[in-house]
């Protein structure tokens, strides 16, 4: 079971009683770090409270702080999130006790601290039954493994240059997403609009990071200059796909009434309205408020900031980012040995296979192509004879797939002027294509 061994197992022989009682061990001394501490919230004033629960009764929940004194506090006091919790703890040990073979008459046994799951870990739960995350947690934190890759398509929609193509990250083992258990309100909160300009600033619930919607050069607001998709995303220099606004379209798979993603500092962010429907209303400049049933939360809003325009709680900037967070990885090394590299921009018809772009000997060294470079490799003949860019024009309606295969390669091609074509290339390159890769795209003309 994934949080067995993070949580303490206690069974205990205790007396019946005939009343309605939750019960747990009031002996053992918690540390600070123990796993059965948690944040109670109270409603009305957002005041937390740390400790582990002991047991509840007649609208009371007994609870052990940390310096080892239980105190008593009021559940309707509490938010609705530690209320819920209350029940179902109450539920559990209630199940456990029905199900229980009595050691006497009079004694039975009751399992204390029950491993629950966090709030957070309901928000990941769609997308983990669904093999897009993983998680798992300790005393402090929740993390969160994926590769990025969402289950909607990409770069679709956008207006603005954009070179990049996505592909899957390694954020996970050590490089997963990390996101505090109880967050910690701010002494000294900071806004987006002047720090986090790099890097994530929150988690969405398919395992997407989120970046500020103000990119890196600290004044574009990557919405309004046409930048993202769809669905509010786009790739960065290392390829990596991300979000830049909310990604208000998880609540199909979340529900409407649970979190579609967690700011790094630890709270949830929700979408336009409440989880009840209702309006929201009084948000921070940081998209932010405090509600009895929530306590403090963030929400989306259709005009900046969009989702968390900064950091209501704790986090760590350095380097203009949230600090630990992954590295994104970019594109993959060549294999050892490449002397150059081969690219062919082509697409099958229905009578032939035509050719749009070709360009070989490229230097092993080099990681891009700026746009309009003529002096990088050597330019071969598309179907036209040119030795240029042929814009793809396939004749008829609808779509059409077209590819772009890329070849590592070890030595130079040698091929004659005038005849270095697609077919030329890919007998020349048999014997020393030490790997490839071939990247499909749909493109419809307009006109």
């Amino acid at each position: 079971m994934m949080f067995q061994n993070n949580f303490r197992w206690l069974i205990i022989a205790s007396l019946f009683f005939s009343g309605t009682v939750s019960r747990a061990h009031e002996g053992h001394e918690y540390g600070p770090a123990d796993p059965s501490v948690r944040v109670w919230t109270f409603a009305d004033t957002g005041a937390h409270i740390h400790g582990a629960y002991v047991g509840s009764r007649d609208g009371k929940v007994q609870v052990r702080r940390t310096d080892g004194t239980v105190i008593s506090l009021e559940i309707e006091k509490l938010t609705i999130l530690d209320q819920k919790w209350i029940e179902r703890k109450v539920a559990q040990v209630k199940e456990i006790n029905e199900n229980t073979t009595p050691i006497h008459s009079e004694v039975k046994l009751v399992v204390a601290n029950v491993p629950s799951k966090p709030e957070i870990a309901e928000t990941f739960e769609p997308f983990a039954k669904l093999n897009a995350v993983k998680y798992r947690q300790d005393e402090n934190f929740f993390y969160v493994e994926s590769n990025s890759m969402p289950d909607h398509r990409m770069m679709v929609g956008i207006t603005a240059w954009q070179q990049q193509v996505p592909i899957p990250q390694p954020y996970f083992g050590d490089n997963a997403w990390r996101i505090p258990l109880e967050p910690v309100v701010a002494k000294n909160p900071l806004s987006a609009k002047s720090h986090f300009f790099r890097g994530a600033i929150a988690l969405a619930a398919n395992g997407v990071p989120i970046f500020n919607p103000i990119k890196n050069d600290g004044r574009t607001d990557t919405l309004l200059a046409g930048e993202l998709d769809e669905f509010g995303g786009h790739c960065g220099r290392g390829d990596d796909y991300h979000y830049h606004i909310a990604p208000t379209h998880l609540q199909e798979i979340v529900g409407k009434d649970r979190p579609i993603a967690y700011a790094l500092d630890g709270y949830p962010i929700y979408g336009y309205t409440e989880p009840d429907g209702s309006e929201v209303q009084g948000l921070d400049e940081f998209n932010g408020h405090s509600t009895p049933q929530l306590g403090y939360h963030y929400h989306a809003t259709r005009k900046y900031p969009y989702l968390n325009g900064g950091f209501h709680g704790e986090v760590k900037e350095v380097d203009g980012q949230v600090d630990p967070q992954p590295r994104a990885g970019g594109v993959r090394e060549a294999p050892a040995g490449t002397k150059s590299f081969a690219i062919s921009l082509w697409h099958t018809a229905p009578d032939q296979e035509k050719s749009y772009w070709l360009i070989y000997n490229i230097p092993a060294t080099a990681n891009h192509l700026v746009k309009n470079d003529k002096t990088t490799g050597t330019v071969g003949l598309n179907d036209k004879k040119r030795a240029s860019y042929d814009p793809m024009c396939s004749k008829g309606p609808g779509a059409k797939t077209y590819h772009i295969s890329v070849y590592a390669l070890s030595s130079e091609v040698e091929l004659a002027k005038g005849s270095d074509n697609r077919a030329a290339l890919l007998k020349a390159i048999k014997g020393i294509t030490l790997a490839e890769k071939t990247l499909d795209f749909v493109y419809e003309r307009t006109k």
